[in-house]
């Protein structure tokens, strides 16, 4: 690897953490600051996500393994030719055969 793309490598990117890093500290800033305050916002979000929409999140947990699951299957059947199953099965079904 070559000078330019070890540089390259040890960038920082901002958008994943500079910018959670200084959320959360101004979460805790505020959380020192305001104490009364800051257990109604932390009541709030554990209502929102608890409460809420946690079949929503539940939800969405379980699609995503279905998606992973598929996503691996396809990867599996894609090196071992997939191209041939898919005409062998055009083929049988357009002749009728089982």
């Amino acid at each position: 690897m070559s000078e330019n793309a070890k540089k390259e490598n040890r960038k920082i990117d901002p958008a994943t953490t500079i910018i959670p890093f200084v959320i959360v500290l101004v979460l805790c800033a505020f959380f020192v600051i305001k104490p009364e305050s800051s257990t109604n916002v932390v009541g709030i979000i554990r209502n929102f996500l608890g409460d809420t929409h946690w079949d929503y999140i539940i939800l969405l947990l379980v699609l995503e393994f279905y998606l992973f699951l598929f996503i691996s299957l396809f990867l599996i059947l894609e090196k071992s030719n997939l191209e041939t199953l898919m005409i062998n099965l055009s083929i049988t079904s357009l002749h009728g055969e089982q």
